[in-house]
């Protein structure tokens, strides 16, 4: 855990933007987070965080707060959220990683304002918290994922957002969909709690 960061990460990346490949973070249920990426302006910081096994952190395995980066080929296993990503622009690239006994896959908030794919696989849950989509954004979330929608998701004018068939998307109280975009859904379940 690093001491000067609380509540601690493994690594603390502070408007930096180093290359991370092939390693191994252990959070073995103490440590917090694996990997943060922050910063006090939005984008300072864009790391290229590739083909690491993050495992065991309480909170997430990969922690982005406004910031960019590529996130690729990482293998999250055994953390409360693979990767927990803050949406502002530029957006960080998050694909082909691989998630598996985590709490929930990814969780987003923030502004989405170009194209994103979450590609999971394995019954993928994500937790989405009060995005927006902006013109010109977009949203494609793989085939029979569960989205957990905890507010509203704002689909802007000329934004788009994809739900792959076979998903199920359950919104909470005061959570849901408002669409001025285009809304691509087939074979889609959608639950109101």
């Amino acid at each position: 855990t690093n001491p000067w960061f609380s509540p601690g990460a493994a690594i603390y990346l502070y408007e930096a933007s180093p290359t991370i490949t092939a390693c191994t973070l252990r959070g073995d249920g103490g440590a917090l987070y694996g990997i943060t990426v922050a910063g006090d302006q939005v984008g300072n910081s864009a790391p290229t965080i590739t083909n690491n096994t993050l495992t065991g952190f309480r909170e997430a395995g990969i922690s982005i707060s406004a910031q960019a980066g590529l996130y690729e080929g990482n293998r999250l296993d055994g953390n409360g959220t693979g990767i927990y990503a803050y949406y502002s622009s530029p957006n960080p690239v998050i694909r082909a990683n691989s998630y598996s006994n985590n709490g929930r896959t990814v969780v987003l908030f923030g502004m989405i304002d170009s194209a994103v794919v979450w590609d999971a696989s394995d019954n993928a849950t994500y937790r989405i918290d009060w995005p927006s989509i902006a013109a010109g954004g977009s949203l494609a979330i793989n085939p029979g994922s569960h989205i957990d929608l905890a507010g509203e998701i704002a689909l802007g004018a000329n934004g788009s957002l994809t739900l792959g068939t076979g998903s199920t998307v359950q919104a909470g109280a005061g959570a849901g969909l408002r669409i001025y975009g285009t809304l691509n859904a087939e074979g889609v379940t959608f639950t109101a709690l």
